[in-house]
């Protein structure tokens, strides 16, 4: 269930372990989960009405204090510039700055995450 999180459009909220891609590709609400032994388990979900949901990727990545890096993050650099993290199937993950300038997703993990698109700044 690792590998992304989701915004809620009507209650504001980020999400982090409620939801799932299902093996069809879709968006599930996670209402319970019994593990029965070590290898299994036992999932109760139901399909999330996409419209009211954003997806995010989260990367392979940290930043610089070890907090998993996610796509519409936003990270600030040493000199205090501030890249967007996006996702194209083309590049994978990469950060955007105000000026289009464009970094890996490594060369981010010097950087801080201060926050997301959607939870807005946490740090300045």
């Amino acid at each position: 269930m690792e590998g992304l999180r989701v915004w809620d459009l009507m209650d504001k909220k980020m999400y982090y372990d409620d939801f799932m891609i299902g093996t069809d590709g879709e968006l599930y609400q996670l209402l319970s989960y019994t593990n029965i032994n070590e290898d299994d388990y036992v999932v109760n979900m139901v399909p999330a009405k996409t419209s009211r949901y954003i997806v995010m990727r989260r990367s392979k990545n940290t930043d610089k204090h070890d907090i998993p890096i996610y796509e519409h993050d936003f990270m600030k650099g040493q000199d205090g510039t501030i890249y967007k993290v996006e996702y194209s199937d083309e590049k994978g993950f990469y950060g955007l700055n105000e000026k289009n300038e464009c970094l890996t997703v490594d060369s981010l993990t010097k950087f801080e995450c201060i926050g997301s698109e959607y939870e807005g700044l946490l740090k300045e």
